[in-house]
């Protein structure tokens, strides 16, 4: 009896264990400084490019940071300490001059729409690792970078 009694409330705290957890997506910010800053993608986070600022907004905040302080930016998924922390391998750099480089990423999954939500010819390069996407040659306006689960929502004043 008492063997069962154990059994039961071992598989009851198992179960109050497992949904308790919960994953999260981020947006994790690389600063040159060494600094790590992560935005929950639950906070909707929008990213715009300007002239040489980076500026990230939810809907409490904004925040700029110059791009020379920025060294890498990428999503990922984590758990609570029930599970493993497990990085996606998606990471997107901004190399200058409205490109990005977009590693884990084939160049056939990613597709640039305008603001009316038209497809537009951006300049994809494949690399074994990675895909560039470059928005350069591109008019001034807002563009919408798809790839995979995850969008950009790009301002090119």
């Amino acid at each position: 009896m008492r063997k069962n009694h154990f059994l039961l409330s071992m598989l009851l705290l198992l179960v109050s264990l497992s949904a308790s957890s919960r994953n999260e997506e981020l947006l994790t910010l690389k600063l040159s400084n060494g600094e790590t800053v992560y935005y929950n993608l639950d906070s909707r986070p929008v990213l715009t490019f300007g002239d040489n600022v980076l500026t990230v907004s939810t809907e409490i905040s904004s925040v700029d940071y110059p791009l020379s302080d920025i060294s890498n930016f990428y999503f990922m998924e984590t758990t609570d300490a029930i599970e493993q922390i497990r990085p996606n391998d998606l990471q997107v750099n901004y190399t200058g001059n409205f490109t990005w480089k977009v590693s884990g990423v084939k160049k056939d999954k990613v597709t640039v729409a305008d603001s009316m939500g038209r497809i537009v010819k951006a300049r994809l390069t494949e690399t074994p690792e990675s895909t560039v996407v470059s928005l350069s040659h591109l008019p001034k306006g807002i563009y919408i970078i798809k790839f995979q689960q995850h969008t950009l929502k790009i301002t090119k004043p």
